[in-house]
């Protein structure tokens, strides 16, 4: 943990990752502006559009691209109720995430979901790109982790995960371990203990809800 902790602090070994994301998103950019000439009017619109915030889709295309394992997933806000106020190629995009509810429009955080909408859409891309509702990904990860040699030799029973946070305006990224952790009594021994270590880049704190919650839940799914 010492070794993790010293190097998300070198700024160096961070900003070089974030500078390959950023290139990757603004050469989609610019080519889907070339590919839709007829829909940016002029160059504040251009401008505007390159330097809008990142979408959840340009996050979802940059794994698609990294991503060579099954322990990596996105735990993404399902957009569906924010289509009003999309645009361009992230309104093509949104049509994916209907599947997974949300009727009514609003704040994809706080808006009302109908019975059998769900607020979070957990997206894995090995072997293949897949969108799951959480419980069907609970579901499926159980099987895996019945099958898995990792949690065979783990005492509750765990497989680690990596997951990429959509907190709503900011991205994070978060993996799930088992911590050994000392009794004061003797009698007692290590206690297992079931953690979600969140990696992120501002001093604001996302722990109290949202998506490092649901992310735990996955990891730790509730008995």
């Amino acid at each position: 943990m010492y070794v993790l902790r010293m190097y998300v602090l070198r700024v160096t070994c961070v900003v070089w990752q974030v500078e390959n994301v950023i290139k990757y998103i603004s050469e989609a950019r610019g080519g889907y502006i070339s590919r839709n000439k007829g829909s940016f009017k002029n160059k504040k619109i251009i401008d505007r559009y390159r330097s809008d915030w990142v979408a959840n889709y340009e996050i979802s295309d940059y794994l698609r691209q990294q991503v060579m394992c099954e322990s990596v997933h996105f735990v993404r806000y399902n957009q569906w109720p924010e289509r009003n106020g999309a645009t361009y190629e992230e309104k093509e995009r949104l049509v994916e995430e209907k599947v997974f509810g949300g009727k009514v429009c609003g704040d994809k955080v706080s808006v009302s979901l109908e019975e059998g909408a769900s607020r979070f859409i957990v997206e894995s891309f090995h072997p293949s790109r897949r969108l799951y509702r959480p419980e069907d990904w609970i579901k499926i990860n159980a099987q895996k982790t019945t099958e898995s040699k990792e949690s065979r030799d783990s005492p509750i029973n765990h497989r680690p995960q990596i997951f990429v946070l959509d907190l709503n305006g900011h991205f994070a990224c978060c993996f799930s371990c088992v911590v050994a952790k000392s009794s004061n009594s003797k009698k007692s021994g290590v206690e297992q203990v079931r953690v979600l270590i969140v990696i992120n880049t501002t001093s604001a704190s996302y722990l109290s809800a949202g998506a490092p919650c649901a992310a735990f839940d996955l990891a730790f799914p509730p008995a």
